[in-house]
């Protein structure tokens, strides 16, 4: 297994147990505010995209 299915396979069983331990309370208004910024569409974010799509510190050789 390579490093990068290790971290993910890691990160996702994670993630339930993470969840469940998370919560937080919002008035009516602050939920509809968030659930707007949810729904926006999202904003093209070039330096991630760039991230993104470059090779891992770990695939370089």
């Amino acid at each position: 297994m390579n490093k990068r299915k290790f971290a993910v396979r890691n990160a996702t069983d994670a993630a339930p147990e993470i969840l469940e331990k998370t919560y937080f309370h919002l008035s009516p208004e602050q939920w509809e505010d968030f659930v707007a910024i949810l729904d926006a569409p999202a904003q093209p974010d070039f330096a991630l995209a760039r991230l993104l799509n470059s090779p891992a510190p770990w695939d370089e050789v």
